[in-house]
């Protein structure tokens, strides 16, 4: 529907009046509005073409001084793109073919029953132009979309004879015209590079322009019949700046490890240096200390028979705690530089028999005080036993301490699974903490404000950080004040050293 309504102007070039009435009658029963316009000898022709765009021409195949080649060749030159239909007396095979070889569309035998066929065949005619024009457009879009995305096509020989050439594809590899271009497959990599090419990893290749510009192409090509012989379609793409890209990258990289490596020693230096230093002065002050304890002893034993005021005594307590309180930080920091120096021993670990062995020594030494205790089925884990014992020894230790003040000690312990590590925990109903001193918690040393009254040295969170890490894993807690705290650390799935 849409070409007929669209089919606005035809020639009819036939020297027979009554076959041209009987045309026109058939075309204007179909094409509605179609003006024709008719001539019925050559010297008629040019006249009609200078005045008119005709949409198509049908010519008798043989007319009065005249045949219908010429009028072919007449109109063609005109009207190239204009499609063209020939009427005959004879209905031969060889006519049919000597037409659609002169560059006739088709062609009608002239009857009576060939006419009532002639609208179909102006049709297909027609359609078949409306392809040919889709096909040249769709042609002209993927030309220019291939040039703005720095890419060419090619047809060639197994053997690396270029047939077809896109200007992309000139533009890509600097040549300036068709004839140079072979050049390119001359290269002995390069044709076994396209012969071997695969879909799924077309290679890249390195390419030196003639103005001495490096590219670097990727190229797409598969094998294809043609004409009973194979060649090869390909697809030429320009990647030279994501490979300058990547090569960046990959160099920032290797500077970027590098640079970590070495930092990474740096760090493991200094360590080594801390903890050795750590453990020297510790082990060092040892002895001072304990004289310390031994003259404070000697004192008190020398002044017992004398009449003293009670506020020496006093004073000796006080100088025998906190020596006794020095001895005892000491001895944390001097388990704080071992924790971070000792072998990893690895192994399965039971963590609920192992938590369940700690809890009842901690009963053991708190008989006066009621300890409910809250634990769920702990998973088995990959780690060393002896330091995850202390883990767990310093959180429920710490749990304990703090809930003291509590008429009843309540404390949970659990455990959950994600998609990479385990996490445990262990609740109380103590003191708590204010959240916003919680990244103090795992520092040396470190007591927080509402924690000044409770005994310790601050050293015991720092060696859970210490050996939690060391594992792979990661700790922190969730705490408010008078709230009571949550202390939990996360395991690795799998073994984790570090």
């Amino acid at each position: 529907m849409e070409l007929a309504q669209s089919l606005q102007s035809i020639l009819l070039v036939d020297d027979s009046s009554d076959d041209r009435q009987l045309i026109i009658q058939a075309l204007k029963q179909s094409f509605r509005g179609v003006q024709v316009e008719e001539i019925c000898n050559l010297s008629e022709l040019d006249n009609a073409l200078a005045n008119s765009a005709f949409e198509l021409v049908i010519t008798d195949s043989s007319l009065h001084g005249t045949t219908g080649l010429e009028i072919l060749a007449k109109v063609k030159a005109l009207l190239p793109d204009c499609p063209m239909m020939m009427l005959t007396n004879s209905g031969s095979e060889e006519v049919a073919v000597a037409a659609i070889k002169a560059g006739f569309d088709d062609y009608v035998i002239k009857s009576p029953e060939q006419f009532e066929r002639l609208s179909q065949i102006v049709r297909a005619i027609l359609e078949k132009k409306q392809t040919r024009q889709q096909i040249i457009q769709s042609e002209s879009r993927l030309k220019v979309l291939l040039n703005e995305l720095n890419m060419g096509t090619f047809r060639a020989t197994p053997q690396g004879e270029l047939l077809e050439a896109s200007e992309g594809f000139l533009n890509l590899l600097g040549f300036s015209s068709l004839a140079t271009a072979p050049v390119f497959f001359q290269d002995s990599s390069v044709l076994s590079t396209i012969a071997e090419v695969s879909p799924r990893s077309p290679p890249i290749l390195e390419w030196v322009r003639p103005d001495g510009q490096q590219v670097w192409l990727q190229v797409h090509a598969m094998g294809m019949p043609n004409h009973g012989q194979k060649v090869i379609e390909g697809l030429l793409c320009d990647i030279t700046d994501q490979v300058q890209v990547a090569n960046a990258l990959r160099q920032r990289n290797q500077t970027l490890e590098q640079w970590v490596e070495d930092r990474t020693l740096e760090i493991q230096a200094i360590s080594g240096e801390m903890e050795t230093f750590a453990f020297s002065i510790s082990h060092d002050l040892r002895s001072p200390i304990r004289q310390i304890n031994g003259f404070v002893s000697l004192l008190r034993q020398s002044l017992e028979p004398f009449p003293c005021n009670a506020i020496v005594f006093h004073y000796l307590q006080t100088t025998e705690n906190l020596a006794d309180r020095c001895r005892r930080m000491i001895d944390d920091l001097l388990h704080f530089s071992r924790t971070g120096r000792v072998e990893m021993q690895y192994s399965t670990v039971n963590m609920t028999r192992l938590v369940y062995e700690i809890c009842s020594l901690v009963e053991m030494q708190l008989r006066d005080h009621e300890i409910v205790w809250q634990i769920t089925n702990l998973p088995e884990i990959q780690g060393d036993r002896n330091l995850l014992r202390q883990v767990w020894q310093n959180l429920i230790d710490n749990a304990v301490k703090y809930s003291y003040s509590r008429p009843c000690i309540e404390i949970e312990i659990g455990a959950r699974s994600t998609l990479d590590e385990t996490i445990f925990f262990v609740r109380d109903n103590g003191i708590g903490f204010d959240m916003q001193d919680a990244d103090r918690l795992f520092s040396v040393f470190q007591r927080l404000p509402n924690t000044t009254a409770v005994d310790g040295t601050g050293v015991g969170l720092a060696n859970v950080q210490r050996i939690v890490r060391r594992h792979g894993g990661r700790v922190w807690a969730e705490g408010e004040i008078e709230g009571g705290a949550t202390f939990y650390f996360s395991l690795p799935h799998g073994r984790s050293q570090s």
